[in-house]
């Protein structure tokens, strides 16, 4: 009875008091049997809060308290106890703490489970709770249990408050759970931190510590940290009654099934869950592409064509933006705990391998400062909390059908289920969809056409990605398609940028390769990558230089060498240019004494097989000395020479000695006759045919060669043969060091 009576008489952030209008009343236990029932206490304060709680919607101006769940009733009840038994005038946050802990251990397995890795017990909360009490009240007397009724203290009137606003944040509509009460005592914002992790400052701060001070589970308690766990298993949990559970969003009433996971077949068959796989921690950091997650939010929250298109080059992360927006919906980063208990989290194995044993405890892949220094995830809007993100898998939504109108069904089902559920659709290469199931891109009835009616009316949200070649052949020429998407542009990041995301990234790539990835390291990836895979997209091949490295340096341990250096398994920049220089052909390591050596002889080795061209030899050395040494302009071709003689001095010669001595074989010279390009039109022969004509999809001689072979001696083989519009397009190969083919793709020449 002391709940109702102190709810009745406390103004908890509202201006309407808990207190009941004339002619109610709240019936106590012992009026209950004087009245020939008997029910038990737990049954009353069940019938009290339902009886509160339509008191107060009964009222003109409903106080937002009246979402107080059954569960924090029942925990504010043993407060009230607790505190009547230490001899407190007033319900004190740190008695209230005690309260929620055993509600929420006893209600709630995920939060038990929580709270055990914590080493935090209800026995364990009301001895600390009782302890700091009795220092700061010490002349506090216990009174018998039941002789008064307790005013709440401002610090847990405005707990109360703060807790609807956590549990509205996280689930719209629903009620308020201990857990919510938990983070509101905590002081629990929205940046995803405690405010203070000062006990002096926090009342229930101090009690966890202290209580965790005796626990089992010997560590410092972190704020925080304990908080993010809590906030993970809490996150979008609606409290109702009944297998139907109403969510409020967007001022419509929609009606979940109680088994979501029944109610999809269709989605669950053909697709993958990335919001649960992003609570699971099985996702990557996204860095840098937080103004996309951002646009794409917005577009998702339209009414009508609510449907945001990634389009870019393969590689810059458009999966990875995707990725991004299933973790802001399920609630931004969380770190695995020391137990690797908290699902959600980013629970990786121990990086550090031990030379002498595999080390068997689990830590977090980032440590709680790295994850604080990654920026935050954009909030989730409010229309969109409880959604999830399906990514389809177009393979398996083909696979299997045998006759005419199986796969207009299966479409058709697609579109029902993630119309009728909170689904947003993600479907990785979006111009598949044109030509999916035989209809062809011709109005025939394939997938595309099958969903533009639902795309048009806003019944299904769909995130869609593609290149943009694949964006301008199939998705341009179809208009009715493309004006159903909003268009998002996703540039290739800045090599600065990259670094930022490998160091994102990086942790993951460590505890699968066990490995360590220095910071000089992810740099050189970067960098590496940017000069030297020039055919690719940032951050892709630089990700793709770290994995291969970490393979490298695995591979290395398979004979498990008792004698390997302490730091075997740590990865170094010379690690990430031994990669380069195999993937590429281009020695692009630091100058060892082999290189030194080739360097001071190169100029002797050329003389032996030249003879008589002593000064075209010298200034050939001297060109290939200073690129080595990096006193080049980097966007140009390492060194442009024009040899002019008769025929038979040695000019051809020259070359195949350069391709022989620095590069290691004669055949790393790509030789161009251009007696072969008289005529105008074979210009066309080095750059490829323009759309349209013979050998489009051929490519051009000399652009082909230089993709396949980006470090090799390119010898005009007698250039005064050719016409003069072939010599035209030398001038943007020495000026800019690249050259557009018939495809419109641009071959670099910088490293020729």
């Amino acid at each position: 009875g002391r709940v109702i009576a102190a709810l009745a008489v406390a103004s908890i952030g509202a201006t309407t008091a808990f207190a009941p209008s004339p002619g109610r009343s709240i019936i106590s236990p012992s009026q209950f049997k004087s009245t020939g029932f008997v029910v038990s206490q737990q049954e009353y304060v069940h019938n009290a809060a339902t009886s509160a709680t339509k008191l107060f919607m009964s009222t003109p101006a409903a106080s937002p308290m009246d979402r107080l769940s059954d569960g924090v009733i029942k925990a504010i009840s043993y407060s009230q106890d607790a505190s009547v038994n230490v001899g407190l005038n007033t319900l004190e946050s740190e008695m209230l703490l005690v309260g929620m802990v055993r509600s929420a251990g006893a209600n709630d397995i995920e939060a038990r489970k929580i709270l055990t890795s914590f080493g935090i017990s209800p026995d364990g909360a009301l001895k600390a709770a009782e302890s700091i009490i009795m220092e700061m009240y010490p002349g506090s007397t216990a009174t018998a249990q039941g002789s008064s009724e307790l005013p709440f203290s401002p610090a847990v009137k405005k707990a109360l408050s703060d807790s609807v606003a956590i549990a509205e944040r996280m689930s719209p509509g629903s009620d308020v759970l201990p857990g919510h009460v938990l983070l509101a005592l905590l002081e629990y914002d929205e940046r995803y931190k405690v405010a203070t992790e000062d006990v002096s400052k926090c009342a229930a701060l101090a009690v966890l510590k202290k209580t965790t001070e005796d626990s089992p589970v010997a560590r410092a308690f972190d704020g925080t940290q304990f908080c993010r766990n809590l906030a993970s298993d809490m996150q979008n949990k609606v409290v109702a009654s009944g297998a139907q559970v109403t969510e409020i969003r967007e001022r419509e009433v929609i009606e979940v099934g109680g088994n979501a996971g029944g109610s999809t077949p269709t989605l669950e068959k053909v697709g993958i869950d990335l919001t649960e796989m992003a609570k699971e921690g099985r996702l990557d950091a996204v860095y840098g592409r937080e103004n996309e997650i951002r646009m794409c939010l917005r577009t998702l929250g339209r009414r009508r064509k609510s449907n945001p298109c990634l389009i870019g080059e393969a590689g810059v992360g458009k999966t990875a933006i995707a990725e991004g927006v299933a973790q802001v919906l399920a609630g931004g980063y969380y770190v695995f705990d020391d137990k690797g208990e908290n699902g959600g989290g980013w629970g990786l194995r121990n990086p550090f391998r031990n030379k002498e044993k595999e080390s068997e405890k689990t830590v977090a892949g980032m440590s709680q400062e790295e994850v604080d220094k990654l920026p935050p995830l954009p909030p989730c809007p409010r229309a969109l909390q409880g959604f999830r993100v399906v990514s389809v898998d177009m393979a398996s939504l083909i696979a299997g059908m045998k006759f005419r109108g199986d796969f207009e069904e299966r479409i058709q089902k697609l579109i029902q289920e993630a119309s009728s559920t909170p689904t947003i659709l993600f479907i990785d290469e979006l111009h598949t969809l044109i030509g999916a199931g035989g209809g062809g891109g011709d109005g025939g009835m394939n997938a595309a056409n099958l969903m533009k009616p639902a795309l048009a009316r806003g019944e299904i949200r769909v995130i869609g990605a593609t290149t943009i070649a694949e964006y301008r052949q199939y998705i341009e020429k179809d208009g009715a398609l493309e004006r159903r998407f909003q268009p998002i542009m996703v540039n290739e990041p800045s090599v600065d940028e990259a670094i930022e995301i490998l160091n994102a990234v990086s942790p993951r790539y460590e505890e699968f390769h066990g490995v360590r990835y220095t910071p000089f390291a992810i740099d050189a990836a970067a960098r590496l990558a940017e000069r030297y895979v020039a055919d690719r997209f940032l951050p892709d091949k630089a990700i793709d230089l770290i994995d291969e490295a970490g393979s490298m340096i695995k591979l290395e341990d398979d004979g498990e060498q008792d004698d390997l250096p302490e730091d075997f398994f740590v990865v170094t920049e010379e690690n990430i240019a031994t990669v380069v220089s195999e993937i590429s052909g281009i020695p692009v390591g630091k100058l060892d004494r082999d290189e030194k050596a080739k360097l001071i002889r190169l100029e002797q080795d050329i003389s032996d097989r030249v003879k008589g061209q002593d000064s075209a030899v010298r200034s050939v050395s001297k060109a290939i000395r200073r690129a080595r040494s990096g006193l080049r302009d980097q966007t140009k071709p390492v060194a442009t020479f024009m040899f002019c003689g008769p025929t038979g001095v040695g000019k051809t010669e020259l070359c195949k000695s350069l391709a022989q001595t620095y590069y290691g074989r004669e055949k790393d010279i790509i030789r161009i006759d251009m007696s072969e390009y008289m005529e105008r039109f074979s210009v066309s022969r080095l750059v490829g045919a323009p759309p349209g004509y013979v050998g489009y999809d051929e490519g051009g001689q000399l652009t082909e060669a230089i993709r396949r072979r980006p470090h090799s001696v390119v010898l005009f083989d007698e250039l005064e043969k050719a016409h003069e519009d072939v010599l035209n397009i030398l001038l943007q190969i020495l000026d800019e060091g690249s050259l557009t083919d018939g495809k419109g793709r641009t071959v670099s020449f910088k490293h020729c």
